[in-house]
């Protein structure tokens, strides 16, 4: 499993499909002209794609058996309307023969327009003056930390150590390198990147008191167990 590409590749197109679906469903409902609206409202919005990511993701990977690895998917969700940090904790938890790994990361999430730049290309952007402290408030918390950008493109995510470092209210994706939310968890499960500092958080699968303690919205816990 540990460099099975046929388990990466099925658990990334499970992700990249939910968050399509989300991006879809959004639509659907709510047309996406964002010029004019509100914060809340936009935020509103990105609520509404966390959740519909994640129903996808437990929708697509729960129960699964891929290639003599078996999923399970756990989710936490907390709807309020008070700010309380990051919209998400991402899990991943390996099991193999008695031995554990699990790690996370937190993201910010962000609805964008689709707009052309000078080049006539394609560009996300985001404008929100609450990212600054979104992403400092989060980089105090671990280093994996990301803003994933929901458009009609689909989701991007960028790093938050990127932001931090330009500090600004505005993201542009011509501007700053992003990658697939697929990727993200292409290499999570490859164990090149996610915090298993913060994982330790985590303790018999309480999500609720795991998403209390370092004050996020929602959890999404995605578990291996390798036969």
């Amino acid at each position: 499993m540990l460099k099975d590409h046929r388990v990466i590749k099925s658990v990334a197109e499970a992700i990249e499909a939910s968050a399509e679906n989300a991006v879809q469903r959004i639509l659907s409902m709510h047309g996406w002209e964002l010029r004019g609206r509100e914060e809340n409202i936009t935020a509103q919005l990105a609520s509404e794609f966390t959740l519909h990511l994640m129903d996808g993701v437990k929708e697509r990977l729960d129960e699964k058996v891929i290639n003599g690895v078996h999923f399970w998917v756990y989710l936490f969700k907390k709807r309020e309307e008070k700010e309380i940090g990051a919209d998400l904790a991402g899990v991943v938890r390996f099991e193999r023969r008695g031995h554990v790994v699990t790690k996370a990361y937190l993201a910010q999430a962000k609805v964008g327009e689709v707009r052309k730049n000078e080049f006539n290309e394609d560009v996300v952007i985001v404008r929100d003056p609450r990212l600054r402290s979104q992403v400092r408030n989060m980089l105090s918390i671990t280093p994996n930390a990301y803003v994933f950008l929901y458009s009609p493109l689909g989701v991007q995510v960028v790093s938050a150590k990127v932001l931090n470092l330009l500090s600004q209210d505005t993201i542009r994706t011509d501007e700053v390198y992003y990658h697939r939310i697929g990727w993200l968890y292409a290499e999570m499960f490859k164990s090149f990147i996610g915090d298993h500092r913060l994982a330790c958080y985590l303790r018999r699968y309480d999500l609720k008191q795991f998403a209390q303690d370092i004050g996020v919205r929602n959890v999404l816990m995605i578990k291996g167990v390798v036969d």
